[in-house]
């Protein structure tokens, strides 16, 4: 299956996640999502289908906003 994104914003919150799912032993790429309102770019992360709940968990108690 396709790694799924998860979009989270900033850069600076992507690399968090990434590094936060890595101290749980998931493989996270941090990756460019697109851009927002013109001005600034999205950034997310990609995972595997099989973590989501494990990383939407994981993200959601660090207070890491996110959309799927």
């Amino acid at each position: 299956m396709r790694d799924m994104l998860i979009s989270i914003g900033s850069i600076t919150y992507a690399m968090k996640a990434k590094k936060i799912l890595s101290s749980y032993l998931i493989n996270a790429r941090v990756v460019k999502a697109g851009s927002g309102d013109g001005r600034s770019c999205i950034y997310g992360i990609m995972v595997s289908p099989e973590e989501l709940n494990t990383v939407t968990r994981l993200l959601y108690s660090n207070e890491i906003k996110f959309s799927l």
